[in-house]
């Protein structure tokens, strides 16, 4: 009676073909949940920032209240509390956009967080505060306002203007626009290495290639510095009723 072989041989190519597989599709798995991991502890500590940029944001509110109580309200305190509440609005909304790996709706959103720290900044560098609040609760464009040396107040006036105090400024405006308009950025995150020289991998939608997790801790950190600027800013206006 033969004797029936219980393994293929070593050097059978279809066998080590489906090692080489089998070895790769263990990689791609450790690879992955490193990546969950990673998102996982991300959206967590997201999630405790937001609490503290909420709870900012509300103590600037209330201590201003109580120290303005009897007192008049000037036309820029709307200001800053029409500010502080979008703020609110749009930073609780981060931790699901992490957890769900949505950096074509985090990136734009982390833009419009920088817009407002944008335009508090214009409060400080034109003549009048109060007429600008005016200007645009009338609907009137920021861009079409002066400041004290009569330089329209377009963003990039403003990040110029910005960047000397705060120096991140310039490149993370320069690289938030590049999400908000269609650019490279979105082209390359359709697009990975692949497995051979000269492929690439492509997916989009659900089969959208993995975002580098880095991203999402840059993020975080974009996050965590616009509001740590914005509220001193506020503060400071609060304080002395002058930005």
């Amino acid at each position: 009676m033969g004797k029936c072989s219980d393994s293929a041989p070593l050097n059978d190519e279809k066998t080590t073909a489906a090692h080489l597989d089998a070895a790769r599709i263990r990689q791609l798995r450790k690879q992955n949940m490193r990546r969950k991991y990673f998102l996982y502890a991300t959206g967590n500590q997201m999630d405790k920032i937001v609490q503290e940029i909420r709870k900012g944001y509300l103590k600037a509110f209330s201590e201003h209240l109580e120290r303005a109580d009897g007192t008049h309200f000037y036309t820029t305190d709307l200001f800053m509390f029409g500010l502080m509440d979008r703020n609110i609005g749009l930073v609780e909304a981060l931790p699901g956009l992490i957890n769900d790996k949505n950096i074509h709706a985090l990136a734009p959103l982390l833009r419009v967080q920088l817009d407002g720290l944008l335009r508090l900044h214009a409060f400080r560098i034109v003549e009048k505060p109060d007429d600008l609040v005016r200007h645009m609760i009338k609907g009137g464009e920021l861009r079409k306002f002066n400041d004290k040396e009569g330089k329209s107040l377009t963003d990039r006036q403003l990040v110029n203007s910005l960047k000397a105090e705060l120096p991140w400024v310039e490149s993370m405006y320069d690289t938030l626009c590049g999400w908000v308009h269609f650019s490279e950025s979105h082209i390359f995150a359709v697009a990975s290495e692949g497995r051979g020289e000269g492929v690439i991998e492509i997916g989009i939608g659900a089969f959208r290639k993995q975002i580098r997790p880095e991203l999402f801790q840059e993020a975080i950190e974009a996050t965590k510095a616009i509001h740590s600027a914005t509220t001193e800013i506020i503060e400071a206006y609060f304080a002395s009723s002058i930005i």
